[in-house]
């Protein structure tokens, strides 16, 4: 109890690193007139097949946004700071 340890998992083995053709310009014509663009902004796509995916708009220029569809954590580190605050025996745990 009070062990404290670190765990870095590099990005190639966490969410991937970001995919440069994962990233696409499209026309500002192509959205909604009453969408603004922002920096940030989250919006929901569909493919040709109808299946969903989260985009995030990562630069607005003046006929083009440009969108992101790799995971908000591809590319980044994960690092976890790890602390064993109990240890109950076995017969108190409950498992389902």
């Amino acid at each position: 109890v009070g062990e404290k340890k670190t765990i870095n998992i590099p990005a190639v083995d966490a969410y991937g690193e970001k995919n440069p053709d994962m990233i696409m310009d499209f026309p500002k014509a192509q959205f909604p007139p009453d969408l603004i663009p922002e920096v940030g902004l989250q919006l929901t796509m569909s493919n040709n097949t109808g299946q969903q995916f989260p985009v995030t708009i990562v630069e607005v220029k003046e006929d083009s946004v440009t969108l992101d569809a790799n995971h908000q954590l591809a590319g980044k580190e994960l690092i976890f700071d790890l602390e064993l605050v109990e240890i109950k025996p076995k017969s108190l745990i409950i498992t389902e």
